[in-house]
């Protein structure tokens, strides 16, 4: 495009340079894609082939053009004059005094947003919570109890007869029986670091024992102290943010925060990666990738560099970097991740001890592992040779701020801080 008449979208900056490299082939000097200020919705993931890749005498940039703010964005904004009273059937559900007095609802079903239930298995076939919704780049929960907390994040079962146990906390009792059906479990239920879901089965008031299905692989021991949260209850809803949705009427319920309407509230949409690159010589640069059902970026090819750019709101990897050499992710941040934040396997050669060059340096990474809750760390690496991890400050996780295996790694000089605060057999750094 030109400065009086930009192309609209990254696709067609990208085709255009396609179509250059097949006719006339790539100039010396390298090229550049300025995007302006703004946010570019993604509906289905930005792809580039091998046909796009640079060269060391042309390599390829996408860069924010320096006018605002660019964000690639996977989801949609729920606007907020769009939000609603809670009907009458809603609110007799909720029990906490402050989410009845400020429960809304917005209709997903209306505005064409696609709000079906995502099905995704995390470590040990544990099925994961769907949380999508995000409130100023913050993950929020679907009905939860306990609250999400670094402290009492999770009740411990008691009187475990196989699939059965006495609800002590004397919850589920305040639940209709709806919320019964529709409730979900997640913990570690054999051992601390197991990863394990369930759906309870059946429930009775009389003696509040519950009898719960295992969607997960790990048989139950009752010798073990095993601990659970619920989810997707809203009658548990009790904190601003908290949300449900009704997945026949295609309402979303949530205890709405003070001050909301200067808040951006967005649901993740764009199914598998917000981009997905196959290239060599390529660099994106200043640009906030956030907002995907699955992964935000998947790379694969060799001197790749991520820069100034903020990789955030998924369900799964922020960026999945297997066989890449002269990789480098620097001045970065990543938050609010599912799973891991960064992932990398198969780099350099590890049988003739040749180095692959990479580089993660200067980076913030928090609030990763927020779906899969252990082994998922922030930088995560594996079956390689060659890479340096330095400067980085790594936070606010439940499990592992580093994983490793391979030859030729150097990890220095990194500020980790409040991770391994749930589950045990984890270090900070884990070989």
């Amino acid at each position: 495009g030109t400065a009086d008449a930009p192309f609209a979208t990254i696709e067609k900056a990208r085709d255009t340079i396609r179509e250059l490299a097949a006719s006339d082939g790539l100039p010396d000097g390298g090229i550049t894609v300025y995007i302006h200020g703004g946010r570019y919705p993604v509906s289905e993931t930005i792809e580039f082939t091998e046909a796009d890749s640079g060269t060391a005498a042309c390599p390829i940039t996408y860069k924010a053009y320096g006018d605002g703010e660019v964000h690639i964005d996977g989801g949609v904004t729920l606007s907020a004059d769009k939000f609603t009273a809670a009907d009458d059937a809603m609110l007799s559900r909720v029990i906490d005094p402050g989410a009845k007095a400020n429960l809304m609802v917005y209709d997903m079903k209306a505005d064409g947003i696609d709000y079906s239930e995502i099905v995704r298995k995390g470590s040990h076939g544990a099925i994961l919570p769907d949380c999508r919704l995000y409130i100023n780049g913050e993950r929020q929960w679907l009905g939860r109890y306990p609250d999400n907390a670094k402290e009492n994040g999770y009740v411990y079962f008691e009187d475990l007869d196989g699939c059965t146990y006495k609800d002590s906390a004397g919850r589920i009792k305040n639940w209709s029986d709806q919320s019964i059906s529709e409730a979900k479990m997640y913990g570690m239920f054999p051992l601390d670091w197991l990863a394990s879901s369930a759906t309870i089965a059946e429930y009775d008031r009389e003696s509040e024992r519950v009898t719960f299905n295992l969607t997960s692989q790990f048989v139950l021991d009752a010798s073990l102290m095993g601990r659970y949260f619920y989810y997707n209850v809203p009658e548990e809803i009790d904190n601003p943010g908290e949300y449900y949705i009704d997945r026949d009427s295609g309402k979303l319920y949530i205890y709405m925060p003070d001050g909301y309407e200067e808040m951006n509230f967005s649901f993740a949409q764009c199914r598998d990666a917000l981009v997905k690159a196959d290239v060599d010589y390529y660099t994106f640069d200043g640009i906030t990738f956030e907002n995907s059902v699955d992964d935000i970026i998947d790379v694969t090819g060799d001197h790749i560099t991520v820069r100034n750019c903020t990789v955030c709101c998924c369900g799964n990897t922020g960026i999945d970097a297997p066989y890449c050499n002269s990789f480098m992710l620097t001045d970065s941040e990543m938050y609010s991740i599912g799973r891991k934040a960064f992932s990398g396997d198969h780099f350099g050669n590890i049988l003739n001890m040749i180095s692959s060059g990479n580089i993660i340096c200067n980076n913030s990474f928090r609030c990763f592992a927020e779906l899969d809750r252990i082994y998922n760390n922030a930088i995560d690496i594996n079956d390689g040779c060659g890479f340096l991890i330095s400067h980085n400050e790594i936070s606010d996780a439940p499990h592992q701020a580093i994983g490793f295996n391979g030859a030729d790694v150097t990890i220095e000089y990194n500020y980790i801080h409040d991770v391994c605060y749930e589950s045990s057999d984890a270090g900070a750094i884990y070989t």
